[in-house]
């Protein structure tokens, strides 16, 4: 038996696992009793059981177990069969996991059958360690199939003076069903904001009379083209002295050398 669970121990982180919270489940097992020592009998033989629960948390299954065993007394004594019942409450962790221990406590009673002999039935109690070990589930995690080692001390006729205490060690075969496995949908993030649009440049200045003054400067819009405009866009006013250009005595004829000089700044400005 030793070797089967460390096989499987070594299979199982390979395999895939999901939690089974709401499965119900039947496990069958086979495994051996080795019994207090102050009962008349050989120490060791087989034991069969089955259990049969419900995972209802992550953290808690319940379930019923029974079990019995075969036990012989030896040459000059009596055979014993004897069989468990119980309600048991596991502690489980790591439920979501390919293998998930646990812990167990139950309490109920014990039959003894010894033949020859008389029957008694017995109050126990018991408290085992295990795991379950998922080795297949199907596509939508409804049904799974686990190898479950289990080792439990089983204290038949509990709180009495001088009570025995048995100990059993078994591999279950664990078959779970229940609704199917609930999937999570992925939301992706929403794309960030796309940048705002950048603004056109704003329109350049007018100047619609072409004076060289924009049009919310000029004070006077529409001035004809050529004409000097002072800094408000309005005909220049005032005087200018013309150097060496004089007049004929007493006379508004320009001398001949002036005439020449306004001819020549005439043409300048033409």
């Amino acid at each position: 038996m030793k070797e089967v669970i460390l096989l499987c121990a070594l299979a199982a982180p390979g395999i895939a696992a999901a939690s089974e919270v709401g499965h119900w489940y039947v496990t069958p097992q086979i495994g051996g009793i080795s019994v207090d020592n102050d009962r008349p009998l050989q120490d060791k033989d087989w034991l069969y059981g089955l259990g049969i629960g419900k995972h209802v948390s992550d953290a808690l299954s319940v379930e019923m177990n029974l079990n019995g065993a075969q036990i012989g007394g030896g040459p000059g004594r009596a055979d014993l069969s004897l069989y468990g019942g119980s309600i048991d409450l596991l502690g489980v962790m790591n439920r979501a996991g390919r293998v998930s221990p646990y812990v167990s406590v139950g309490m109920g009673v014990a039959q003894n059958e010894r033949s020859p002999g008389s029957n008694a039935t017995d109050f126990m109690t018991q408290a085992g360690l295990g795991m379950f070990m998922k080795l297949w589930e199907n596509q939508n995690g409804s049904s799974t199939f686990a190898l479950r080692p289990e080792v439990k001390a089983r204290w038949n006729d509990a709180g009495a003076e001088g009570h025995l205490v048995d100990y059993i060690g078994t591999l279950g075969f664990q078959f779970s069903f229940g609704p199917a496995a609930v999937k999570t949908a992925t939301v992706a993030p929403p794309p960030p904001p796309a940048p705002a649009p950048t603004p056109p440049p704003p329109p350049a200045p007018r100047d619609s009379d072409n004076d060289g003054v924009i049009d919310d400067l000029d004070r006077c819009p529409g001035t004809e083209a050529g004409v000097a405009v002072d800094a408000f866009g309005c005909v220049r006013k005032g005087s200018i002295t013309l150097e060496g250009v004089t007049f004929e005595l007493n006379s508004a004829r320009l001398t001949g050398g002036s005439a020449a000089t306004v001819s020549k700044i005439g043409r300048a400005h033409v």
